[in-house]
């Protein structure tokens, strides 16, 4: 996202994917904030003081840009959105999680800022997305061992990353998915007014 034109680039994608809300991950940008594309889409980011390594961002497209309620840069790693929508309102919250690489101090780091500044802050009424690279290999459960977040469609083996994101969904109740359409089927219901 740091080289030129990159921006109107993945705006032009966006609307020709149909796409509302396309989160982004490693964005590189410094700082944390709000900007608006020349073609009126609003992207919200959140990063280092300095330019050049993690970040996250969401990309909203100019039609449902008015149903953002408000934000919260959480970190270079989590960012929290607040939509008005109809029935609820969505909590989206984007994330790039730390590599097997990391330290465990990184990743305990990221699974609190992620639970205790995003997830538990999130109101009760609201539908919670959260979207992403965690950086993590969830493989397949087995019928008998089956867990209620992942169910049968993992791929592969799992990691330790893996297992730290099945405890933590399985902590809040959450479920694992992989299915891009989800956010743009519940733009569908924002309330634009």
């Amino acid at each position: 996202m740091l080289q030129l034109g990159k921006v109107q680039l993945l705006g032009e994608e966006m609307i020709r994917l149909g796409v509302d809300i396309c989160g982004l991950s490693e964005v590189r940008w410094d700082g944390q904030g709000l900007i608006a594309t020349l073609d009126g889409h609003t992207i919200v980011y959140s990063g280092r003081p300095t330019q050049g390594m993690s970040g996250v961002a969401d990309w909203i497209q100019r039609i449902i840009a008015g149903a953002l309620v408000g934000y919260e840069p959480v970190s270079d790693r989590v960012l929290v959105l607040r939509l008005n929508a109809k029935p609820r309102n969505i909590t989206l919250i984007q994330v790039h999680g730390p590599t097997t690489a990391a330290t465990d101090e990184e990743s305990e780091r990221f699974y609190q800022d992620l639970s205790s500044l995003a997830v538990k802050q999130v109101p009760k009424r609201d539908m919670l997305l959260t979207m992403g690279d965690f950086n993590d290999k969830v493989g397949r459960s087995e019928p008998s061992t089956m867990s209620s977040a992942v169910g049968l469609y993992g791929l592969g083996e799992t990691n330790k990353a893996g297992e730290q994101l099945e405890d933590f969904c399985l902590e809040h109740e959450m479920a694992l998915a992989n299915h891009v359409q989800t956010i743009s089927k519940a733009a569908v219901y924002m309330g634009l007014s």
